[in-house]
């Protein structure tokens, strides 16, 4: 069987070609032509992306804000590392936060894990070795979900929920309070953090009236 096609290779023109796919002996890559309806659909995939992005970044910043007006030290998309099932996996929590004391036993790690689509939302549900390994990681585990994307039944227990009602700066309800959990940072999550950019606001000396670990 022989088929003859048109191909681009270095100009238009014919060759034939054999049922093992090779032309003369050489591959060769098709001419492909891009249309106008394939070109608008891209671009529209990319909005629509780019949107997502957008609100989560905002929704990210916001509870950066409030944590650093609370007196905590955050940081976004550190990376870290979770020991779980005597395993250690890489993780990346949207955002990281401790309380700014240095008395190990008050910093009380927290977690928060910000959604803003469904889509995002259901697939992080369905991985529970990903959840398991922000737990890991803190004393309480967060939920941040944009409005309307859940609700709060659907979040597994072990977890905390917030919900961003609008896009002014202070609506954010704690919907269930996060289990606490006994958590210590490691060495290895110090050195990490120092590697990473922090947020945190004006020096004090509250580390001096800070409660114990397990209070929230």
């Amino acid at each position: 069987m022989r088929i003859d096609c048109g191909w681009r290779h270095g100009g238009e023109h014919t060759e034939v070609i054999g049922t093992d796919g090779r032309c003369n002996g050489i591959l060769r890559q098709p001419a492909i032509r891009v249309t106008e309806a394939g070109i608008a659909a891209r671009s529209g995939h990319r909005q629509q992306n780019r949107h997502a992005l957008d609100a989560h970044d905002a929704l990210v910043a916001r509870i950066a804000r409030q944590l650093v007006d609370e007196g905590r030290v955050v940081f976004r998309g550190v990376s870290l590392r979770a020991k779980v099932d005597a395993a250690w996996k890489p993780m990346r929590p949207d955002v990281f936060s401790i309380r700014n004391t240095s008395h190990e036993a008050y910093l009380a790690p927290f977690v928060q894990e910000i959604k803003v689509s469904r889509a995002d939302l259901l697939t992080d549900l369905h991985n529970a070795g990903k959840r398991a390994g922000y737990q890991a990681l803190s004393q309480q585990f967060y939920y941040v979900l944009a409005a309307g994307i859940a609700e709060p039944q659907a979040i597994p227990d072990d977890c905390g929920v917030i919900v961003a009602d609008s896009a002014r700066l202070r609506v954010l309800r704690v919907l269930r309070p996060s289990p606490a959990r006994d958590v210590r940072l490691v060495t290895l999550h110090w050195l990490q953090r120092a590697k990473s950019r922090a947020e945190y606001g004006a020096e004090d000396d509250r580390q001096l009236e800070l409660a114990p670990a397990d209070a929230s």
